[in-house]
């Protein structure tokens, strides 16, 4: 990383006009280079599913349907893949004049699909075995692996030997690669962050104005800024890289007459470091599996330990097996009178949650106790309306003398189901649910719900 070793007697263009070169090349060219600046740039993206959700989703699957998923995940990135390949090596060609067409791009990328898949693997197994030597090989090799892809593709050196060809452009310049990456990152950063904060601010105007809720102003704006972002200055990087490869081959002065021989102690090198990212990185990845496996067990443990909870307000108590959160809502009888709802959840692990509703309702909201009944079947229905859920069963029952109503519904969507009992005493109403994943223990669960609704009592 020594930046006076012979050869390094040019310096680098400023980080502002590799900037404005970049951007310049990205005008030009985004016509014709557009549809791979947007693929090329998905490729890099990391796309995660929730786990509570997506895998109650995958199991309710019948088996043909889980092939042909993984079958089109596998083909859709595949192609993603090659339209990485496919830009990487348009933006060379674009840069030497001979850029022909998309289809051209991903006949070439075919070609370079093997080599630009090992070189992905190898480089970061060579950083990895120079970071288990004490982080700061690690930190030097990954400098000077910078521009192995571009070696690759603008060259057609393979393998060890792009590698061995970026480390021959970084040489004598580690420092001033690494400051000129550096600034370029973060004013790239910088510019990113505006764009984001304003198309947010864009949609949430949008929003206001189209009536959107708060929740989904926030999920549809943080969605839209991200791809706008993402789409926008991944492929911008990788130009700057590009930039600096260039600039890096035009200054970089050509080795002695014993390059060979230093080219083939790199390479061997290089060899030895990617073994021993290998190596690492066995254990690590079973180590990390078994890690993940235990996190998944331990998410799906449900613990209930008996302690009874007495809330501030009413004169009622309820075991949640702990203390639960406690929110105050406001709602409105029909005279304009309002009066406070309160809700209590506590989630007892393994997608298992315990959530209670009371209210007092005041005169002016009429007697809730005169048809108890209807009253119970309004609340059911509103319930399932409000969560989206499908009834499966209901009964009506009598708890502690007081009229109540059992009812289990579906929530599909989550792959969960919710067990429910609401009881009236005058003017007091009480809601307590439980809800759980479909493929829960059914004794567990069966457990939980008598315990819990079993565990309302009354301090009058």
């Amino acid at each position: 990383m020594d930046n006076s070793e012979a050869g390094a007697t040019s310096k680098l263009l400023p980080a502002g006009t590799i900037i404005r070169n970049a951007w310049a090349f990205y005008k030009k060219n985004l016509k014709k280079l557009w549809p791979l600046f947007i693929l090329g740039s998905l490729s890099t993206a990391s796309f995660r599913m929730n786990s509570a959700s997506g895998d109650h989703f995958f199991k309710g699957l019948p088996t043909s349907a889980l092939v042909g998923i993984i079958v089109l995940s596998v083909v859709i990135g595949v192609f993603l893949f090659l339209s990485k390949v496919a830009l990487f090596k348009s933006l060379s060609d674009t840069y030497r004049e001979r850029f022909v067409g998309l289809k051209d791009a991903y006949k070439k990328s075919f070609h370079l699909f093997w080599p630009f898949l090992f070189l992905s693997i190898i480089s970061p197994l060579a950083v990895y075995g120079g970071f288990v030597l004490l982080i700061i090989p690690g930190i030097a090799i990954g400098g000077y692996l910078t521009f192995s892809l571009i070696v690759l593709v603008d060259t057609d050196r393979r393998g060890f030997d792009a590698l061995v060809g970026s480390i021959e452009l970084v040489r004598g310049r580690w420092w001033e690669v690494f400051w000129k990456l550096l600034l370029i990152g973060i004013y790239i950063a910088l510019i990113a962050l505006v764009i984001g904060i304003v198309a947010v601010i864009a949609i949430a105007i949008a929003s206001f104005v189209l009536h959107f809720s708060i929740p989904t102003t926030i999920a549809v704006g943080t969605a839209l800024a991200s791809a706008l972002v993402f789409v926008i200055f991944v492929p911008f990087g990788f130009i700057t890289l590009f930039e600096i490869y260039r600039d890096l081959v035009q200054i970089q002065a050509p080795e002695a007459a014993d390059a060979e021989a230093k080219r083939q102690k790199r390479r061997k090198t290089m060899i030895a470091f990617a073994v021993l990212g290998l190596v690492a990185f066995i254990p690590t990845a079973y180590f990390g599996i078994k890690y993940a496996k235990e996190q998944a067990v331990a998410q799906r443990t449900v613990t209930y330990v008996s302690q009874p909870y007495q809330p501030s307000v009413g004169s009622f108590t309820l075991d949640f097996g702990g203390t639960p959160t406690m929110q105050t809502l406001v709602a409105a009888a029909p005279d304009g009178t309002t009066y406070p709802v309160y809700l209590f959840d506590k989630s007892l692990g393994g997608g298992v949650t315990l959530i209670a509703e009371y209210v007092n309702f005041p005169q002016s909201s009429g007697s809730i106790s005169a048809n108890p009944k209807q009253t119970l079947d309004e609340s059911m229905n509103s319930t399932l309306t409000d969560s989206g859920a499908a009834l499966v069963s209901s009964q009506a029952l009598t708890y502690k003398g007081l009229p109540a109503n059992d009812f289990t519904a579906s929530l599909d969507k989550l792959g969960a189901v919710m067990t429910a009992r609401t009881v009236i005493d005058g003017q007091d109403y009480y809601f307590l649910s439980v809800s759980y994943p479909k493929d829960a223990d059914a004794s567990t669960t069966a457990s939980i719900i008598s315990k819990f609704f079993d565990s309302l009592t009354f301090n009058k």
